[in-house]
């Protein structure tokens, strides 16, 4: 069985932040998992700055126009394959959850390597096994 609560605390900790040779790096904005439909289905918000809106409604814009990039890429990507892009000033990291309807997305500002972001997602995604093969009802 599925607990919400468990799911919720391994995105928190997705947005831990990762030391660097001298430093910490940027705050991680948002960690989510959305379904292949565009729809959040578990979200967790990290320290941001003003100019980040993190309302649930821009959240609920940002996850349909990540699904909208993903199927785009997922044509000419191997199904496993981490993805990259940005929406507006925001580095975004997406995987899909294996032989599931599921996606995990990592948000952080520009001022976050994108590279590394994808390298914490990477590392992050075997954590979310109890996920994978999970199918949503109609």
């Amino acid at each position: 069985m599925l607990l919400s609560e468990n799911i919720k605390e391994l995105l928190q900790q997705t947005l831990q932040p990762v030391q660097l040779l001298e430093e910490r790096t940027p705050p991680q904005y948002t960690s989510m998992i959305i379904t292949n439909k565009g729809s959040i289905v578990w979200y967790v918000n990290g320290n941001t700055p003003d100019t980040y809106n993190s309302s649930l409604t821009n959240l609920k814009m940002m996850a349909l126009l990540i699904k909208d990039k993903w199927s785009e890429d997922q044509d000419s990507s191997p199904a496993d394959a981490i993805h990259h892009f940005e929406l507006e000033d925001l580095h975004i990291a997406l995987a899909a959850i294996r032989d599931s309807e599921l996606l995990v997305v990592l948000i952080a500002g520009s001022e976050f390597p994108n590279g590394l972001l994808g390298l914490k997602l990477q590392y992050a995604l075997p954590a979310f096994h109890d996920l994978e093969g999970y199918k949503l009802s109609n």
